[in-house]
């Protein structure tokens, strides 16, 4: 597994969710190092004291991820937030918008209970799950680039998974592997759906 390949092809993976590819492209230039931003836009009615909750709710989950960009978007003020929460809500399967609602990473989150009923669910908009096995050297390979890609993009929470030790994590990248049609392999990152195992070859790094 070529390191630098395995490092672009997650890059792209990583910017085509969560931001901008103009973005994208500029940070490339500035080099590796630079940290890229993941936008959280959060839909309220001003009007409503759930938008008080959600205020301070987004204030300390931002204070806690750095690199979280959060924007609130009031959609009795602005018409304009509201026709984009009925796009983002119908791309998401939904009929009809319900606020306080999360897009994060191309993934939508509906409604708000508090901090600790929601903020778990919240969370999980910007959470990459890592399928890993100790005795697999490739997976060695790809602890050391999330480390590298925790730096790139420090709001993307990535969780590791041994499936050797957890059975139901193992069930899971198995039914990943089966879904995407492809022979189980490892490492295996899931990003809301959007699967990579492995190194899927150059035509995914350009």
């Amino acid at each position: 597994m070529n390191p630098r390949k395995v490092f672009w092809a997650l890059m792209f993976f990583l910017a085509a969710c969560c931001s901008p590819w103009s973005s994208f492209a500029d940070d490339d230039l500035a080099g590796d190092d630079v940290a890229s931003v993941v936008q959280l836009e959060v839909f309220v009615r001003g009007d409503k004291p759930s938008a008080n909750d959600v205020a301070d709710y987004v204030t300390e989950l931002k204070r806690r991820n750095p690199g979280l960009d959060v924007i609130t978007r009031d959609v009795i003020q602005d018409r304009g937030h509201l026709k984009r929460l009925y796009e983002l809500t119908k791309k998401a399967g939904r009929s009809k918008p319900v606020v306080p609602a999360f897009h994060c990473c191309d993934r939508m989150y509906f409604g708000f209970e508090g901090a600790a009923k929601s903020g778990p669910a919240i969370e999980e908009l910007f959470t990459a799950d890592v399928y890993t096995r100790d005795t697999c050297p490739r997976c060695a390979n790809a602890k050391v680039f999330i480390a590298t890609l925790k730096k790139r993009w420090p709001a993307i929470r990535f969780r590791v998974l041994e499936i050797s030790s957890d059975a139901v994590a193992r069930q899971r990248w198995e039914n990943l592997c089966r879904g995407s049609g492809s022979t189980p392999g490892l490492p295996v990152i899931d990003f809301g759906g959007h699967v990579i195992i492995g190194y899927q070859g150059d035509e995914v790094t350009r």
